[in-house]
């Protein structure tokens, strides 16, 4: 009775132990993670007063924004920024191409090109490439984009899987392994997350615009 006392006992400071242990850990990568997002935020602010001094006279920055092998939700936080930022982006911003937002859309230069998706079709990767060949900047948005996941989980379907998927893979004329952007085109600017992080975005297209009109 007393050794079972014992193990009881031990069991429940052992237990107290590793609950505290992840109660640390967990605050610390809390902490972490907000120390993350305030530095991020402080960086799109930082940018936004960059872009704001540029002079409003200059061309407006033809955009494209696209999609391909994906679920969109980079495309929703895209919209939702632009509601939050729409007065300084009609200054700056001629959106070309961009299907979620117009029904006419133009296929000429762009100076920045949105990349949202994973390629699985040589049909994408010939539209992915037109679209390098028409952009200064080439910006791959997501993680679908970025590594290719999750969209591609059939590169990592067994050889009995690959084989049940085989009529449909030949029925849309998709390519043998899905492949990120990166794996097509040169890519200038990776936006991971899925979706992706708002003020990771906004920094980032503001350096560019900063970058463009510098």
């Amino acid at each position: 009775m007393g050794n079972r006392k014992l193990k009881i006992s031990t069991r429940k400071r052992v237990t107290s132990r590793v609950v505290a242990v992840r109660r640390t850990v967990k605050k610390r990568r809390s902490q972490q993670g907000r120390a993350r997002q305030k530095a991020v935020r402080a960086l799109a602010v930082r940018h936004a007063h960059a872009v704001a001094s540029i002079p409003v006279a200059l061309p407006k920055l033809k955009i494209g924004w696209f999609s391909f092998s994906c679920c969109e939700d980079n495309t929703v936080v895209m919209t939702e920024v632009m509601n939050d930022h729409w007065q300084e982006w009609k200054k700056l911003f001629d959106f070309r191409h961009a299907r979620v937002l117009k029904s006419h859309n133009v296929m000429d230069a762009f100076d920045i090109a949105f990349i949202e998706g994973a390629i699985a079709s040589e049909h994408q990767a010939a539209t992915v490439r037109d679209i390098r060949q028409r952009s200064k900047k080439l910006v791959a948005v997501g993680a679908c984009a970025c590594i290719g996941l999750p969209a591609g989980q059939r590169n990592t379907f067994t050889p009995e899987q690959q084989a049940l998927i085989a009529p449909l893979v030949a029925r849309f004329s998709a390519l043998p392994k899905v492949l990120k952007v990166s794996d097509v085109v040169k890519v200038d600017v990776e936006i991971p997350g899925c979706p992706m992080d708002p003020n990771t975005f906004l920094a980032k297209v503001n350096a560019l615009v900063i970058e463009l009109r510098g």
